[in-house]
């Protein structure tokens, strides 16, 4: 458990699947990997949940590259097949994990009662990440229709090239980012590989940047304008010396908002292949960000100095840690205060010297 944590810290990539025996209800709460879970996990989670359950992706994931053509594909699914069974975007098991944790991305989620439960969770931890799926019936896809078969491959193909940080991208057009977030005035470089073999001159390029929304009160005119026609800007994009099929697009963000990225492939009139992505940009963290402590890190750091973590909630194992570690005990000091005998006697003869000269000098006597 401390190799996989360490692992994903240091760029690693890890996908918790969801099943009778995992997340709490697999013993894993309190250990080492917990914070790599991207809910909070606990003993006393419910067991798995059977039932079928309506799955969709959230609003604030419709853009993300994993979820993007997915939340297509099961728009289009039909509700029941020839036989007249449900054959919709449904899973038919969820494990009901806690809340989650901050920083943590919310892709897919189910209806169950009358609450909404996240299905699949993506977070960074470390300069990796780790993602959950809170199902086991997620592979039934594949046999309830051709939509939905589609939507199943499309979700792990893009989920693996997205935690292991490969590029991003579909058959043909690749694309990866030099960083993971931009902040506002930061400038980004993309670099864009097209797979095939073409013709000198044939294969061309054209990117575009367009502002979705600034998260600000328009209170400029100029501004709301431009947001609501949604212009969209050419970005340059050059071929890279040496390399076949592959160019390089560098854009500035100037301001706080959310961006789409799109570029688009051609083979002379022919459209080859669209990539789209969306960019929040922003600070790293929102204001009042409830930061958690890293556990495992600090219970690592504690081993390695030879000491010992504790958690706020075991403050009176650590008491009696403390009680048994130390030991109250007095130890007598006797310092004598003269360490020679005539050193007082001339203190004491100087002192009676300066004040008899101080009243002469004041006609005190």
């Amino acid at each position: 458990m401390q190799a996989l944590v360490e692992y994903v810290r240091e760029g690693g990539a890890v996908i918790f699947l969801g099943g009778e025996y995992s997340f709490g209800q697999g013993g894993y709460s309190r250990t080492v990997i917990e914070p790599l879970f991207p809910w909070r996990i606990s003993a006393g989670e419910p067991e798995l949940q059977t039932g079928r359950f309506t799955v969709n992706v959230p609003l604030s994931a419709a853009n993300h590259s994993i979820v993007s053509e997915m939340s297509r594909l099961i728009g289009q699914a039909p509700a029941s097949n020839e036989r007249g069974q449900a054959s919709g975007a449904t899973i038919e098991s969820i494990n009901l994990s806690g809340p989650l944790r901050s920083g943590a991305i919310n892709l897919l989620d189910a209806s169950v009662g009358n609450r909404t439960v996240s299905v699949v969770a993506l977070q960074r931890f470390g300069q990796g990440q780790t993602m959950g799926v809170a199902t086991n019936t997620l592979w039934k896809w594949t046999h309830a229709s051709d939509v939905l078969k589609q939507a199943y491959s499309h979700f792990w193909r893009q989920s693996v090239r997205n935690v292991s940080q490969w590029e991003e991208g579909e058959r043909f057009v690749g694309v990866k980012w030099d960083k993971k977030g931009y902040k506002p005035g930061e400038q980004a470089r993309t670099t864009i590989r097209v797979a095939g073999r073409y013709n000198p001159g044939q294969l061309h390029l054209k990117a575009t940047l367009t502002i979705l929304d600034t998260g600000y009160s328009m209170l400029d005119t100029r501004r709301e304008s431009r947001i609501e026609n949604r212009e969209s800007r050419l970005v340059s994009v050059e071929p890279v010396m040496g390399r076949e099929n592959t160019f390089r697009a560098e854009m500035v963000f100037s301001e706080r908002a959310e961006y789409l990225f799109e570029v688009q492939a051609y083979v002379g009139e022919k459209l080859l292949e669209s990539y789209k992505k969306t960019l929040v940009v922003g600070p790293g963290l929102n204001e009042g960000a409830n930061l958690e402590v890293d556990h495992a890190f600090l219970d690592n750091l504690a081993m390695q100095s030879g000491g010992a973590y504790f958690r706020e909630t075991d403050f009176e194992n650590l008491v009696e840690t403390l009680r048994s570690k130390v030991i109250d005990y007095a130890v007598s000091v006797e310092i004598p205060l003269v360490q020679d005998k005539y050193i007082y006697i001339l203190i004491f003869l100087g002192i009676l010297m300066l004040e008899w000269t101080m009243r002469r000098k004041m006609n005190l006597f």
